[in-house]
C-alpha cells in the first residue's frame, strides 16, 4: 500500500502502470491468503476446544471407571484372602490325607505281598502242571495235525478239481441264463395267452356245469317224489322192517292153515285170503323195487351233492381267475400309459444325448497341433526317449518301428505279449507325445453281440445306450478332433471273440473303397429317428473316421480265447518282450506345436514297406534340430544297421 501510495504521489517521475496493477494484484492475494489463514485457525480452535471438552468428558468416564475399578480390587483382595486361608487348611488337610494314604498303603502292601507270595508258589505248580499237560496235547495235537494235513491235502485236490467243473458250470449256468431269458420271455407270452385261454375254458365250463346243475335239480325233485311214495308205503305198514312183515305173515300163514284144519273156512274168506296173499307178493316186488330205487337214489344224490361242491369250487376258481385277469388289465393298462407317458416326454429329445452334447462341446476346431514332425529316424529316436523320461515307460527301438509301420498298413493293432509289460500305455503314451486323444474301451468276456459294443436302442424310453465304443468314435469325428490322430484301445480284446463283437468293424476296415463311395460307417439302428446328432449319416450310421486306429492288447491264458484267420488278415500284429530293457533315457524337449495341421495325414503317408532302423541321427543337442524337422545331421551318432 505504501509502495501504492508512493507511486500516486509521485506522478512527475514517470511510474509505471503495469508495475502498479502488479502490485496491487499482489497485495490483494496476500490479504485474501491472510482471511483464508485465519479462518483456519479460528476452524483449528473451535477443534481444540471440542476436543478440550471432550478429553474431559472421556476423563471424567476413566475416574469413574478407576474407582468402580478401586472398589473391584478391594473385594478382590478380600476374597484373595479368604481363598488364601481355605487353601491352607486344605493343604492341612490334604497332607493328613496323604498320612493316612501312605498308612494304608503300607497295610495293603504287606497283606499283598503275603498274598502274592502264595499265589506265586500257587502259579509255579500249576506251570508245572501245565507244561507237562501242553507236552501231552502238543503229541496228541502233532499226531492229529499231521492226519488233518494229510486230509487237507486231499480236500485240495478235491477242491481243485471241483473248481475246474465249477468253471465248467459257471459257463453252463451263463449259456443257460441266456436261454433261459429267452425262455422266460417266450413262457411269459405263452402264460398270457394260457390264461385267456384258461378264462375262457373255465367260462365254458361254468356254463355247461350250470346247466347240468339245472337238470340235476329237476331230477333231484322228481327223485324226492318218489321218495314220498315210498314213505307213504312204509306209514302204510306202520314203519316195520321187512323181516317183522315177513316173520308176521308167516305166522299168519301158519295160524292160517291150523284154523283150516280146524274148521271149514267159507269159500269167500279162502278168496278174500288169496287176494291178500297175491296182494302181499305185490307189496313184497313193489318193495323190493323201493328199496333198490331208494339206493339207487340215495347214491345219485351223493354224486348230485359231490357235483354241487366241485360247480362251487369252480365259481370261486373263475371268480379268482376273474380277478387275476382283471388286475392283468389293469396293469397292462398302466404300462400303456407309462409307455405314451414316456414316449411323450422323449418327443423332441435326440435319442442319442451324449454325441448331441458333444456336437456343442467340441464343435470349434482345436489350435494346439503339432508342428513339422521330424523324420522317421529322427522320431523314433525322440519318440523313445521322450517317453521313458515323461512316463517312464521303456520300449526297443524295433517295437517302435513296428508299431510306426503297422499304423501305416492297417487300422487295426493287436498287442500281444504277457501281463504288465506296458500293451496298454503303448497307444496311449504315444497318443500323449503327439498330442494326440485316445479311448480305452474295457472288453467284457460276455460279449457275443455288436450291440455288446456299439450300445442298443431302447424303444420304451426311445433312447439310444451309447456305448464308450460308440461314444469313442462320435468324438474322433468332431471337428475339434478331426485333425489329430485318434486311438481306440480295446483292452484284453480276446477275452471274448472279436469275430462276433467286433465283427461288423472287420468288415468295415476290411473294405477298402465302397461301389458307392461312401465311407466305412457302422449301422446303429434300422430306421431314423429324429432329431439325430450331426454326425450320424441318414441320422442312424456312425462313420468310422479315417484318423482312427483301433488298437487291441492280447494275453494268452486259460481266459481268453483265440484269434481266427480272419482276425489276423486285417491287423497289424506286434508282440512285446517279455522283459523291457530299461535304460537312462536322453533329456529330450517336446514337439513344438503350430496351428492348423493334420498329423494323421503324415502318419498316414508313411511307407508302409521297408521299415529302416532310424540312425539316431539327434543326439542331445537334438533341441535345435528337430523343431525344424532337421536333416538329421546335428550331433549325429551311427546307429546299428537294419
Amino acid at each position: 500500500m505504501r509502495t501504492l501510495a508512493r507511486a500516486r504521489g509521485a506522478p512527475g517521475r514517470g511510474v509505471d502502470d503495469g508495475a502498479v496493477a502488479t502490485e496491487w494484484q499482489k497485495a490483494a492475494e496476500a490479504v485474501a491468503l491472510f482471511k483464508q489463514a485465519a479462518e483456519r485457525v479460528d476452524e483449528t480452535r473451535q477443534a481444540l476446544e471440542r476436543g478440550t471438552e471432550e478429553a474431559a468428558e472421556r476423563l471424567a468416564a476413566i475416574e469413574k471407571d478407576a474407582q468402580e475399578l478401586a472398589a473391584q480390587l478391594d473385594l478382590v483382595q478380600k476374597r484373595t484372602g479368604e481363598l488364601d486361608e481355605r487353601e491352607k487348611r486344605l493343604v492341612e488337610e490334604e497332607r493328613e490325607l496323604v498320612a493316612a494314604r501312605e498308612r494304608a498303603k503300607e497295610t495293603a502292601l504287606a497283606e499283598a505281598r503275603k498274598a502274592l507270595e502264595s499265589t506265586r508258589r500257587e502259579v509255579e505248580t500249576r506251570q508245572r502242571e501245565l507244561a507237562e499237560e501242553h507236552a501231552r496235547t502238543r503229541a496228541a495235537l502233532g499226531a492229529d495235525l499231521e492226519v488233518q494235513r494229510r486230509e487237507l491235502a486231499g480236500r485240495t485236490e478235491k477242491l481243485t478239481e471241483e473248481r475246474a467243473r465249477l468253471r465248467e458250470f459257471e459257463v453252463e449256468l451263463n449259456a443257460r441264463d441266456e436261454d433261459l431269458a429267452d425262455a422266460r420271455a417266450l413262457l411269459i407270452e405263452r402264460v398270457e395267452h394260457a390264461v385267456a385261454a384258461a378264462v375262457e375254458r373255465a367260462e365254458l365250463r361254468s356254463r355247461e356245469l350250470e346247466q347240468r346243475c339245472r337238470a340235476l335239480q329237476d331230477h333231484t325233485a322228481d327223485m324226492e317224489k318218489e321218495r314220498d311214495e315210498r314213505n307213504r308205503i312204509d306209514r302204510a305198514f306202520g314203519h316195520r322192517p321187512p323181516g317183522d312183515v315177513l316173520k308176521e305173515l308167516q305166522e299168519l300163514r301158519t295160524e292160517n292153515s291150523a284154523l283150516r284144519l280146524q274148521r271149514q273156512v267159507p269159500e269167500d274168506v279162502t278168496e278174500r285170503l288169496a287176494r291178500l296173499q297175491e296182494a302181499e307178493r305185490g307189496w313184497r316186488e313193489e318193495r323190493a323195487v323201493l328199496v333198490a330205487d331208494n339206493e339207487r337214489l340215495q347214491r345219485q344224490l351223493t354224486g348230485h351233492q359231490i357235483t354241487a361242491l366241485e360247480l362251487e369250487r369252480l365259481k370261486v376258481t373263475k371268480e379268482a381267475m376273474e380277478a387275476s385277469v382283471g388286475a392283468y388289465r389293469v396293469r397292462v393298462q398302466e404300462l400303456h400309459q407309462d409307455i405314451q407317458s414316456l414316449t411323450a416326454r422323449k418327443e423332441g429329445e435326440s435319442p442319442f444325448p451324449e454325441c448331441r452334447a458333444m456336437d456343442a462341446q467340441h464343435d470349434e476346431r482345436r489350435d494346439d497341433l503339432l508342428g513339422q514332425v521330424p523324420q522317421l529316424d529322427s522320431f523314433v529316436y525322440w519318440l523313445r526317449n521322450y517317453v521313458a523320461q515323461q512316463y517312464r515307460m521303456f520300449y526297443a527301438e524295433e517295437d517302435l518301428i513296428l508299431f510306426l509301420g503297422g499304423l501305416a498298413a492297417s487300422r487295426l493293432h493287436l498287442l500281444q505279449g504277457i501281463s504288465g509289460i506296458g500293451k496298454t500305455q503303448l497307444p496311449i503314451v504315444f497318443a500323449k507325445a503327439l498330442q494326440a486323444e485316445t479311448a480305452l474301451v474295457p472288453v467284457s468276456a460276455d460279449w457275443r453281440t455288436p450291440q455288446d459294443l456299439v450300445g442298443y436302442f431302447n424303444a420304451f424310453e426311445r433312447r439310444f445306450y451309447e456305448s464308450p465304443f460308440t461314444q469313442a468314435l462320435y468324438r474322433a469325428g468332431c471337428p475339434a478332433y478331426a485333425d489329430r490322430p485318434f486311438f481306440v484301445v480295446l483292452d484284453e480284446m480276446n477275452l471274448s471273440h472279436p469275430e462276433q463283437y467286433f465283427s461288423e468293424v472287420l468288415y468295415q476296415i476290411g473294405q477298402t473303397r465302397k461301389p458307392d463311395g461312401a465311407p466305412p460307417s457302422l449301422e446303429l439302428m434300422t430306421t431314423e429317428v429324429q432329431p439325430a446328432p450331426r454326425g450320424l449319416v441318414d441320422g442312424r450310421k456312425l462313420v468310422i473316421p479315417p484318423n482312427v486306429w483301433f488298437i487291441g492288447t492280447a494275453n494268452h491264458d486259460e481266459t481268453t480265447v483265440a484269434f481266427a484267420d480272419k482276425t489276423y488278415d486285417r491287423s497289424h500284429v506286434l508282440e512285446l518282450p517279455a522283459r523291457p530293457q530299461m535304460f537312462e533315457p536322453d533329456p529330450v524337449p517336446p514337439l513344438p506345436l503350430r496351428r492348423r495341421s493334420a498329423p494323421s495325414k503324415r502318419l498316414s503317408s508313411a511307407p508302409a514297406g521297408r521299415m529302416r532302423r532310424p540312425r539316431r541321427a539327434c543326439s542331445p543337442s537334438w533341441t535345435a534340430s528337430c523343431g525344424t524337422a532337421s536333416s538329421g545331421t546335428s550331433g549325429s551318432r551311427p546307429g546299428p544297421g537294419p
